[in-house]
């Protein structure tokens, strides 16, 4: 068995591509905000005065169909050395089906009907990684508990949402995020607050010296330090999660980090800003042919989808009097391989047989030679001519004529004159490309073509010759296959 290179995630900036989406995220007012750094220094009071995200410009462009959600989040004048979730928050009123998609790769929030919805709370027993785990039973259990007062008629709301990335911000508060949404993570820590663990998300370490002089956000000049987050797992396995086939109708959402902290400056999970979007994920693909499409058989064949992030094996079996030559994926060669493999596959991918026929003397396929009973001896039937028509069998093949049957032939059937020249007539096969050439002198001759027959070519044919004053013309009939 041979295996593919797993497919990989290569990510292109998206902005101002040909068919990106993009979104530009309003900034929130209002919340409770975090007025530390990464590093829990202080910004200045006059900064904690003057900045909202209003001020903020954070603009998400992104494919809006594919078989995974990727694109690039670009922002300038977020809080500066600042630590951001970057998440999809769904709708469950407007877009239920992708609501529930998203919570079950991600998190539930989960509000009650009390004359109003409370501010709600998050489902936190996330189990062992897989799923379902226990807030998905929590969640089916609720999901339609009926409340007559309520303004949806349900007693509970949940709303789904993923964390699927995150990053840190620049002295400036910028910051450029290439993402492909496949992680789902549960919080985010530093590591001097808590031990990486294997499925948690990659750690992201910022070493920076804040001095008011050129950090206009402080007013105090803080020593150099070095400070590493990474982000919780939620769910399992890591790098897999990928959005299920589904129209989306979510939000972009940027959430501070408060790194389980809480005051009046350490802050608390405050969304920064966010944005609408709609996207369509769609299964990724494997089209499996076979050239010549009769040659054998590939298994699965036609167009298979494959759950993204994962894979499926194909086998290839020449047909009978075939033999394998040549498999290419996407179009490039791996070999005359009879088994192939795609693994952690999150593109559409082709992958095609190509088999060549197994042959007679003179290059006769024994394919060919089987449709009219010969079973053995394949060259001895080759040069044969069952049917005495004095046209061995192999030059039957390539006039594309019956080698069983004396008026299945290559020949011409007559030359009549006319006033206006001569007309050939001949007869042959059909798939076959047939030539008539004709020269002045036999002696040496120079055979000049006046007619390319392309197939489908017709059993009978003719051809007006012009009548010409060059004295004796010769004419001849040629084919190829």
């Amino acid at each position: 068995m041979k295996c593919a290179i797993p497919c990989g995630l290569a990510i292109a900036l998206l902005t101002g591509v040909a068919g990106a989406a993009s979104v530009s995220l309003t900034g929130e007012t209002s919340g409770a905000f975090r007025w530390l750094d990464i590093s829990d220094q202080e910004y200045s009071a006059a900064y904690q005065a003057s900045y909202n995200y209003t001020q903020a410009s954070v603009v998400v462009a992104y494919a809006p169909t594919g078989t995974v959600l990727r694109g690039t989040l670009t922002a300038t004048n977020l809080k500066p050395f600042f630590a951001y979730q970057f998440k999809l928050e769904g709708w469950p009123e407007g877009a239920g089906e992708s609501n529930e998609e998203l919570g079950l790769t991600g998190r539930w929030w989960e509000q009650e009907w009390v004359g109003a919805w409370s501010a709600g709370w998050n489902l936190n027993s996330k189990g062992d990684g897989s799923s379902p785990n226990p807030n998905d039973v929590v969640y089916w259990a609720n999901v339609d508990v009926i409340n007559t007062n309520s303004i949806t008629g349900k007693h509970y709301r949940y709303t789904g949402y993923q964390v699927f990335d995150y990053f840190i911000t620049d002295g400036t508060g910028a910051a450029t995020v290439p993402f492909v949404v496949r992680n789902s993570y549960h919080v985010l820590w530093k590591t001097s607050q808590t031990s990486h663990g294997s499925g948690d998300g990659p750690i992201r370490s910022l070493t920076f010296d804040p001095d008011p002089t050129n950090h206009p956000a402080y007013s105090t000049d803080y020593p150099q330090t070095t400070t590493s987050i990474f982000g919780e797992w939620e769910r399992l396995p890591a790098g897999k999660l990928y959005l299920s086939p589904c129209t989306y109708i979510v939000n972009f959402l940027l959430t501070e980090e408060s790194f389980h902290q809480s005051g009046s400056v350490e802050g608390y999970w405050a969304h920064a800003a966010r944005g609408s979007a709609t996207f369509t994920i769609v299964p990724p693909t494997i089209t499996a042919s076979t050239d010549p499409p009769t040659s054998g058989a590939i298994s699965p064949s036609g167009s298979v989808e494959v759950a993204c992030g994962y894979g499926t094996n194909f086998t290839m079996l020449p047909g009978e009097h075939w033999e394998l030559d040549d498999v290419s994926v996407d179009g490039e060669s791996v070999g005359g391989t009879n088994e192939w493999q795609f693994t952690d596959v999150t593109n559409h991918h082709t992958i095609v047989m190509r088999s060549r026929p197994l042959l007679a003397t003179n290059d006769v396929p024994r394919w060919w030679l089987a449709q009219y009973g010969v079973t053995s001896n394949w060259d001895g039937a080759a040069v044969d001519d069952p049917d005495t028509d004095g046209m061995h069998t192999w030059r039957e093949y390539y006039a594309d004529t019956d080698p069983t049957k004396s008026t299945s032939v290559l020949a011409v059937a007559r030359v009549a004159p006319t006033a206006d020249g001569v007309r050939l007539y001949w007869h042959g096969g059909m798939q076959a490309t047939q030539f008539i050439e004709s020269c002045l002198d036999l002696a040496a001759p120079q055979w000049l073509t006046i007619l390319t027959n392309t197939p489908p070519t017709s059993p009978t044919n003719s051809l007006l010759v012009p009548a010409t004053t060059n004295g004796p013309t010769f004419y001849r009939l040629r084919c190829t296959r």
